[in-house]
């Protein structure tokens, strides 16, 4: 009997985390605060997004649709190639964001983000992602 009722309790103990797995939120920044970066993994409808608000920005062509700041930043989802996005607002509240120093890792499966000198790479699990550093940005 008593190790039913641990069961049991373990059981209801573990059961809200678990429901909560499915879903995490990083806000983070890197090379002094000059890039902000969020990470939300949320089933399918997860991404990864770093703003650059200093440094060097590379061209990249603008959609016709997009009519809100575009340039500063990169967005991957799940699946499928990183691209620069069309945003009008920040990630998230900067006082929100933890730096991650060059060689850190942010590991939110299904997305990895590995801080490198004045910047960030953020991969999916098909390889798809960006580099954004303070000297440009690249999305493959």
């Amino acid at each position: 009997m008593r190790n039913a009722l641990v069961f049991a309790v373990l059981s209801f103990a573990v059961a809200p985390a678990a429901a909560r797995a499915d879903w995490a939120y990083a806000a983070f920044d890197v090379a002094g605060g000059a890039i902000l970066c969020a990470l939300s993994s949320d089933g399918a409808q997860g991404w990864v997004r770093c703003d650059v608000y200093q440094g060097n920005l590379s061209p990249f062509d603008r959609p016709e649709d997009c009519d809100s700041d575009f340039g500063r930043f990169f967005t991957v989802r799940e699946t499928g190639p990183g691209f620069p996005s069309c945003e009008s607002d920040m990630a998230y509240d900067p006082a929100e964001a933890t730096p991650l120093t060059p060689g850190a890792v942010l590991e939110i499966e299904p997305f990895l983000c590995r801080a490198e000198g004045q910047g960030v790479t953020c991969t999916n699990p098909s390889g798809g992602g960006f580099t954004v550093t303070t000297d440009g940005q690249t999305v493959f």
